[in-house]
């Protein structure tokens, strides 16, 4: 027997997307290639439930094409079914972790809508921020990011808006202004979210601020080089600089040095060897000196200036690496088990980089 139709979900979703299409906001809900694709066939309860339970399992275990499968197929032919909102919820998330962000910006926006001032509201949209910067929909992104500002001193929404997220909402700005390469309203960013660090209770959270502010400062540390013609002792002195940088961004990144999970771990690695990989190219490869007298130096000269140059700025590289080197080998100690083999490969790397 076919269960009878009710459609009060998605009869909400259809004033959300004329009240949003009313604001400029243009979207479709459902695409249809997805929903052709998923509508076909007789209706039963019992594929109702088992849509839902799969999608969401699938979801949960990280399968998130399964997923995007069964609750697409959920929200396509049980609109009345008593878990389209959650599906709605989580389908959104399911595609923007597929990287679909036109698919998951309308769920995360039309689901938002069903929780005004709620926690779970303010969630949603900032996952819609979330979908619009991977859109590369930047004004989008911080304007959802302007909307969650403004609940900060609202009092309908003290018990509503945590540290926690309004935490993520700055952290979105940042990132936002980064992707737009406006370098120092990013930075703008880094000092509120520096402060808020001890205030926070979530792992997650506290992870994702320390690893835009490492890729941040070693940006910073990459900015001291001047390029263009130099004296030596300028040179070194920027080196030196830029070395000091480097070791103090890598000590402040100690908490996620001892994370358990490795994609930050190798995030971190990434990040350490580039820096150092562009120190040991400005040693092996030194700028030119100006000219002397107004006079330009002959090829041998210029051979022989670089080559001594460069065994001059040679023991600030090394020097730089045996810092990072030490500092992991002090911090083995007190990595958990599952980080100590990303640990060794780290300072195997360092060794080579060396070589």
């Amino acid at each position: 027997m076919q269960r009878r139709r009710f459609r009060p979900v998605q009869s909400f979703i259809a004033a959300v997307t004329v009240a949003l299409l009313g604001c400029g906001i243009r979207f479709e809900l459902i695409p249809h290639a997805s929903a052709a694709s998923t509508s076909s066939g007789s209706t039963s309860e019992v594929e109702s439930q088992t849509l839902w339970e799969d999608g969401k399992k699938a979801f949960t275990d990280s399968r998130f094409s399964e997923a995007a499968r069964h609750l697409q197929r959920l929200m396509d032919r049980y609109p009345g079914d008593p878990h389209q909102t959650e599906a709605m919820e989580i389908l959104g998330e399911t595609y923007l972790q597929l990287e679909l962000p036109t698919q998951a910006t309308p769920l995360l926006l039309a689901a938002a809508a069903l929780h005004p001032r709620e926690a779970q509201g303010l969630k949603l949209k900032l996952l819609a921020g979330e979908s619009y910067l991977a859109a590369q929909k930047y004004d989008e992104a911080l304007l959802t990011v302007q909307e969650i500002e403004r609940t900060e001193n609202d009092p309908e929404f003290a018990k509503v808006l945590t540290k926690d997220l309004f935490a993520q909402a700055i952290l979105l700005k940042g990132r936002t202004h980064l992707a737009k390469n406006n370098f120092n309203h990013a930075q703008l960013s880094i000092v509120s979210l520096e402060g808020q660090i001890p205030q926070l209770t979530s792992p997650e959270v506290k992870t994702q601020i320390y690893r835009f502010l490492l890729e941040m400062g070693l940006m910073q540390c990459a900015k001291i080089s001047t390029p263009g013609q130099m004296k030596e002792t300028q040179i070194k002195k920027q080196m030196q600089r830029r070395s000091i940088c480097i070791i103090e961004k890598m000590a402040t990144s100690k908490p996620l040095f001892l994370e358990k999970n490795p994609k930050t771990q190798a995030f971190l690695s990434q990040q350490i060897m580039t820096a150092l990989g562009e120190l040991k190219k400005i040693y092996r490869h030194p700028p030119a000196p100006p000219d002397t007298q107004g006079q330009k130096r002959t090829r041998q000269e210029l051979t022989r200036y670089r080559s001594e140059l460069s065994l001059l700025l040679r023991p600030i590289y090394r020097e730089t690496v045996s810092q990072a080197r030490e500092l992991l080998e002090n911090w083995k100690s007190q990595s958990p088990p599952e980080g100590l083999e990303s640990l060794a490969n780290f300072l195997k790397d360092l060794r080579a980089l060396d070589a």
